[in-house]
């Protein structure tokens, strides 16, 4: 029996295959769902020279290099205590952290990480966050959607934090299924994981294969096909044509 979730749907865009078995599962018609991926802005499907983009924010191209993003969020807590875990590091580092609106969290940074062994990199909103991913080897973020599917489409292998019960933690599992990313449950247990993504290449080099599969530099353009398939099949039926 045909079952709708949403009352007056055509069609389902879903962002993963196990989305799209899941709704079948519910009782939706496999031909209602289009599998197409997570759409992207097309800053994030453009290639990147790693050192000139490093140079032109001041960052050394040939250290190892983690963004961290949702500062803003409170994913890192207070701020100090996490960050000042990656002391433990043995190697030095260069971070970049995006704290976002919280300016509060970008100055206690700035005083309170003065004197750490790691490069600090802090900044506040910022419109270029794919340039950061392009010169980054690991991500350290909260399993959101979108910024997920940026960092994908990047190659940028993640360690996932705090995700939230709920959607949040659906995405962690499914990214960490995926092999594109690794979830830890506390800072300790986040410096002991980013310790070893940063001493194993081999491990690194499989997490950026496995971002390969999902394809989203193409979803914007696929969601967009399905779109206009849906409105054009629908106006024939009313008994108009659009041609293009």
């Amino acid at each position: 029996m045909k079952k709708v979730i949403y009352p007056y749907t055509d069609q389902y865009i879903v962002g993963s295959k196990i989305v799209r078995d899941s709704l079948i599962q519910l009782g939706v018609e496999e031909m209602q769902i289009s599998d197409t991926g997570i759409p992207i802005r097309p800053q994030f499907s453009q290639s990147m020279e790693r050192v000139k983009t490093a140079k032109k924010h001041g960052l050394d191209p040939y250290m190892p290099t983690v963004l961290v993003m949702g500062g803003g969020c409170g994913m890192i807590g207070d701020g100090s205590s996490t960050i000042q875990e990656f002391d433990q590091l043995p190697q030095p580092v260069q971070f970049i952290i995006v704290c976002g609106h919280n300016e509060k969290l970008r100055m206690e940074l700035s005083e309170k990480l003065k004197g750490s062994k790691h490069r600090i990199h802090l900044t506040g909103y910022i419109h270029y966050v794919h340039e950061l991913m392009a010169v980054s080897d690991i991500m350290i973020t909260k399993p959101g959607g979108v910024t997920t599917f940026e960092a994908i489409a990047m190659e940028l292998p993640m360690l996932l934090c705090k995700p939230i019960p709920g959607q949040e933690q659906d995405n962690a599992d499914f990214l960490v299924r995926s092999g594109v990313a690794i979830h830890a449950e506390t800072s300790r247990d986040l410096t002991k994981r980013l310790s070893k993504l940063l001493t194993d290449a081999k491990l690194l080099q499989e997490m950026k294969t496995n971002t390969k599969r999902f394809h989203p530099k193409e979803s914007a353009f696929a969601s967009l096909e399905v779109i206009f398939g849906i409105v054009k099949m629908n106006n024939r039926v009313n008994g108009i044509n659009i041609c293009s």
